[in-house]
């Protein structure tokens, strides 16, 4: 079929199809279910100045294309295409350490493709399309172009419990969309207490997890501290299990990226779905705590902390301790921290302000943290508009770090106006 629908982008990626990169696209549609676009058409590739052309050349960097851009000083600028974007860094280096000056050298590949057309989360997809086993339009290579899009993302929180040494799967909670239940390890078979339902092993549990995403087919996954310990922790459990958390809604395992920088928490990509750490929401929407604990933070914004679990100074003893002899007040415990963990994310409406975010930055929901590459968005985005290129970023020259290092506010006159980088 084809036609034209409006929808908002989750995740842009790509992945290698035939030794060709191809850019993936997954979203929401605004009238409800669910988008991939697939670009086979996006070439990596930087700039250089034309004056530098010939000396390229005889360094092996060859496939030059004139585009009409310009660098800032008015030099005309050709575009390098490179087979794959995993070949750029080692291109890149190769001409400035033979002082050929890069451009734009250091934008990711899907992220470039973005940037090109000026998409902040929004846009219009035209072109023919097919239906996938969980995703409802499946498009290759259509007309994308940005565009005021309104989305409601459907969320699942979820929380897992472990022993103390985070090692073996106690249990797995999931809270939203109509369910508040959790799967209990149990090789005793004991008897469960209300919304709890027991496996003989956590295979079966993950089984269960698995299945129950699938069913639910949320289009946002959160909790607290989700990132950097229940998918990180699930995966180990899960290697050593011999098996593979399929969650997404297209095939691929979960990707873990681990906290960049001093202020960063992880990130995690699940094919089709969104992962919004409860705890970098709260953060990021530059909330104030003196303790970011979901006991704390529920206490202050929902009125309400977690289940007492036990006295002790060791909470993961006192967690094993009820899951050993009080399943009640354990599976309570459980299915709790994941409905606190949805409530205050929908209380102050932390995906809402997300997507807001996306739409101004450019960046994916889960990356309008990353203030420097919004900037790099809006700024390249508005850059190509005007057929300008600008300088690769390179760390380790000193001229770029000093001009970049901060700025200038100026007292305010009445009267006149000034122009500040």
């Amino acid at each position: 079929m084809t036609d034209s629908v409006r929808g908002f982008i989750f995740q842009a990626s790509y992945r290698l199809q035939d030794g060709i990169p191809v850019v993936y696209l997954y979203g929401i549609l605004e009238g409800g279910g669910t988008f991939l676009v697939r670009d086979h058409n996006q070439v990596p590739h930087l700039y250089i100045r034309q004056r530098d052309s010939a000396h390229a050349k005889r360094l092996g960097v060859s496939r030059q294309v004139e585009t009409g851009c310009q660098t800032f000083d008015g030099d005309t600028a050709l575009r390098v295409d490179v087979d794959l974007p995993r070949d750029l860094p080692s291109i890149r280096e190769r001409l400035e350490a033979n002082q050929i000056d890069t451009f734009e050298a250091d934008i990711r590949f899907a992220m470039r493709y973005l940037i090109d057309r000026d998409i902040r989360g929004g846009c219009e997809i035209t072109g023919v399309w097919t239906t996938g086993e969980q995703i409802s339009r499946i498009y290759d290579n259509p007309k994308l172009r940005s565009a005021e899009v309104k989305v409601e993302p459907s969320v699942l929180s979820f929380d897992i419990e472990t022993n103390p040494s985070a090692n073996r799967l106690l249990s797995i909670a999931l809270y939203g969309l109509g369910v508040d239940e959790v799967y209990i390890f149990d090789a005793k078979r004991r008897s469960m207490p209300e919304n709890a339902i027991g496996f003989r092993n956590e295979s079966q549990v993950l089984d269960a997890f698995i299945s129950r995403i699938h069913a639910l087919n949320p289009d946002v996954l959160t909790g607290w501290n989700v990132i950097d310990f229940d998918l990180k922790v699930l995966e180990q459990i899960a290697k050593r299990l011999r098996m593979s958390i399929q969650v997404g809604r297209d095939a691929g395992p979960i990707r873990l990226r681990p906290p960049q920088g001093y202020f960063g928490g992880g990130q995690a990509s699940i094919p089709g779905r969104l992962v919004l750490d409860g705890i970098d929401l709260v953060r990021g929407a530059f909330m104030r705590f003196d303790d970011y604990s979901l006991n704390n933070v529920a206490s202050q914004v929902l009125g309400e902390g977690k289940v007492e679990i036990g006295k002790s100074a060791n909470r993961a003893e006192d967690i094993l301790t009820r899951y050993r002899n009080d399943l009640e007040t354990f599976a309570e415990y459980a299915r709790t921290d994941a409905r606190l963990a949805l409530e205050i994310v929908e209380k102050l409406n932390l995906v809402t302000l997300a997507i807001a975010r996306s739409k101004l930055t450019g960046m994916t929901p889960d990356r309008v943290a990353a203030s420097i590459a919004s900037f790099d968005f809006r700024y390249l985005a508005a850059l190509g508009k005007r057929k300008i290129v600008a300088p690769s970023v390179r760390s380790a020259d000193n001229r770029v770090s000093r001009h970049q290092a901060g700025g200038h506010v100026f007292e305010p006159v009445t009267g006149i106006h000034e122009n500040v980088w």
